[in-house]
């Protein structure tokens, strides 16, 4: 079947071929598909919290941050109005520690990346090259250096 797709391709002229990814390219699209689906896995959870929470008159904002500062507070308000049963109040506790235990693998995984940005200067030059100045100032922001090593490895494929 490999052979087939292999002589079928061979005929196509309009065809590009796609340059071998090293084993270190590989490694790096993975850690960043694996952070970005723990990231959509993070927002879901904090999404059905803010859902579950609305059915029983409990507003809190907009955005993964904002809802982790306030949904303590909210809790805790909410059990001494008994507003909510307490085996909710208990299983929504639950679902925030899974909540931090993702961010933990969110950061464990967005640390990996920063060190392979470390240890390999084509990362870093494309990283200081591609962005204005105001922008470097705002690297320290999260996920801004990681977008380098996905942009590098795009652009080793585009070659």
């Amino acid at each position: 079947m490999d052979a087939q797709a292999i002589w079928v391709a061979a005929q196509q002229p309009h065809i590009k071929p796609v340059p071998v990814k090293t084993e270190r390219q590989q490694a790096c699209m993975s850690l960043h598909g694996m952070r970005r689906q723990l990231m959509k896995i993070r927002i879901m959870q904090t999404n059905a919290l803010r859902g579950i929470l609305a059915e029983f008159g409990i507003a809190l904002p907009v955005g993964h941050n904002q809802l982790l500062k306030t949904i303590h507070g909210e809790l805790a308000k909410a059990q001494q109005e008994d507003q909510l049963p307490a085996d909710l109040v208990v299983s929504v506790q639950e679902q925030l520690k899974r909540i931090d235990a993702l961010q933990e693998d969110i950061d464990h995984l967005g640390q990996r990346l920063r060190a392979m940005i470390c240890e390999d200067r084509q990362m870093q030059a494309i990283r200081l090259n591609k962005q204005a100045p105001d922008q470097r100032a705002l690297e320290h922001q999260a996920g801004k250096r990681l977008t380098t090593t996905v942009l590098k490895e795009n652009l080793q494929e585009a070659k």
